[in-house]
């Protein structure tokens, strides 16, 4: 992936509900770091995060997609028909946990601010199917299955 832009080109990169459908996270950074001139501010505002409650995006299957083969889930999106589902079929989502983005992130710039946003539909949730909610447990950590939006900061080093 190339942005077609010379190299420190830009004082800001802006970006807004992408970064949870970007498929080489870090490729990306790399990228963008490239056009960024030394300095220069990353913004990105994304989410929800994949393993959070309507992770993709289809917040009435809640947490569906970790708890039930793809297909069956697939074929559920497309009833629901919010318009994701040509999105989960491609495989347009990149199923990272925060620590993953942070990690890559942190490989090309300092950060400045992060700010994560907890999930109260994923709240209500645990209250409300604690079956469920154990099912999970054992898969997936609790920062991870809690964690809705994230808004995140750096610099350019």
């Amino acid at each position: 992936m190339s942005l077609g832009f010379a190299n420190s080109s830009f004082d800001l990169i802006y970006s807004e509900a992408v970064l949870e459908h970007i498929t080489d996270m870090d490729r990306f950074f790399q990228e963008s770091y490239r056009v960024l001139r030394r300095g220069g501010v990353f913004h990105a505002d994304f989410g929800p995060l994949w393993h959070t409650c309507g992770g993709p995006h289809v917040g009435a299957l809640e947490f569906d997609h970790l708890l039930m083969p793809w297909n069956e889930y697939l074929n559920k999106a497309k009833e629901v028909g919010n318009g994701w589902e040509c999105w989960l079929e491609r495989g347009l989502f990149n199923r990272l946990r925060l620590e993953e983005y942070l990690e890559s992130f942190g490989k090309y710039f300092e950060t400045k601010f992060l700010f994560v946003i907890g999930s109260p539909e994923a709240k209500r949730f645990k209250r409300s199917h604690p079956a469920k909610w154990r099912q999970l447990r054992e898969r997936y950590s609790e920062s991870d299955l809690m964690v809705r939006l994230v808004s995140l900061t750096g610099i350019r080093r």
